[in-house]
C-alpha cells in the first residue's frame, strides 16, 4: 500500500511538472506586446539660423511634418528656404529659392525601447530645388586692362537623393528634440551651361559628388494613436502584430 501511495504522488508531481513546463514553453512562445504611441510631428530646424549669425553667406529655413505609420515606418514632408551670398576677389554670386525633400523614415529601435517616445534610424529623401541665380559683378584682367561684367538672374532647378540618419527624443507630451545628419547626392540640375549655379538650395555646393549637412530639430508632437506592438525577446523584435486602441 505505502509502495503504491509512492507511486500515485509521484505520478501526480510528474504530471504537474510537465503541465507546467509545458504552460511555461507556450507562454515564451508567445509575443509580448507593448503600447506604442503613433504621433504627428511639426518642427523646425535651429541649427542653420544659428550659424547664419556666426557666417551670414548662407541662410537657410527649415521645417517637417512627419507621420508615424507604424512602430517601424513613417512618412516626411521637409521644406525650406535658402538665400546664399558668396563675395570672392574676382566675383560675386547669389543663390535664392526654395527646396521640398518628401520621403519616409525607418526606425531600427525595438518598440519596447522606442514605445513612440523614442526614434533612431534613417531617412530617406528625394529633393527639390526651384530657385533663381545669379552673379551681380564678375571682374577679370584682359589685353586692355581690367573688366568688369555681370551675369542677369536665371531661373534653375535640381533634384537630388538625400540620406539622413538621426535621432529623436520626446522631452515630454508634446514636445521632442532631435538631430540629423544629411547626406545628398545630385541627380541632375539645370542649366547645364558651363555658367550654372554653383550653390543649389536645399543641397549645397553643386560641384560636389556628396554634401553633408546637420539639422537640429525642435517640434511639436501629437499623439493620434495607440496600437499593440506585439515582439518576440527571443526574434530580436521581429514579427510584430499591432492591435488598434484608442488613445488615452
Amino acid at each position: 500500500m505505502k509502495r503504491i501511495s509512492v507511486y500515485i504522488i509521484s505520478t501526480v508531481l510528474l504530471a504537474a511538472s510537465t503541465g507546467l513546463s509545458a504552460q511555461f514553453r507556450h507562454s515564451t512562445a508567445d509575443p509580448d506586446s507593448v503600447d506604442f504611441q503613433l504621433n504627428i510631428r511639426i518642427g523646425a530646424d535651429i541649427a542653420n539660423p544659428i550659424l547664419y549669425f556666426i557666417n551670414d553667406n548662407n541662410m537657410n529655413l527649415e521645417g517637417y511634418i512627419s507621420v508615424d505609420l507604424n512602430e517601424k515606418y513613417g512618412i516626411s514632408f521637409n521644406g525650406g528656404y535658402a538665400d546664399y551670398n558668396l563675395s570672392k576677389f574676382s566675383y560675386e554670386y547669389g543663390a535664392t529659392g526654395i527646396y521640398f525633400k518628401p520621403g519616409a523614415d525607418f526606425n531600427i529601435l525595438k518598440p519596447q525601447i522606442s514605445e513612440g517616445k523614442y526614434w533612431a534610424g534613417i531617412g530617406v529623401r528625394y529633393g527639390v530645388g526651384i530657385f533663381s541665380f545669379e552673379t551681380p559683378s564678375i571682374t577679370y584682367n584682359n589685353y586692355w586692362g581690367t573688366t568688369t561684367t555681370s551675369i542677369p538672374p536665371q531661373s534653375a532647378t535640381a533634384h537630388f537623393i538625400e540620406i539622413a540618419p538621426g535621432f529623436n527624443a520626446k522631452i515630454s507630451n508634446n514636445f521632442t528634440m532631435g538631430w540629423r545628419v544629411n547626406m545628398s547626392t545630385l541627380l541632375y540640375a539645370s542649366p547645364k551651361e558651363k555658367i550654372g549655379p554653383i550653390y543649389i538650395p536645399g543641397y549645397g555646393a553643386r560641384d560636389k559628388g556628396v554634401n553633408f549637412s546637420f539639422n537640429y530639430f525642435l517640434s511639436l508632437s501629437f499623439p493620434y494613436k495607440t496600437i499593440k506592438a506585439k515582439f518576440k525577446d527571443d526574434d530580436a523584435g521581429a514579427n510584430y502584430e499591432e492591435l488598434e486602441t484608442e488613445t488615452e
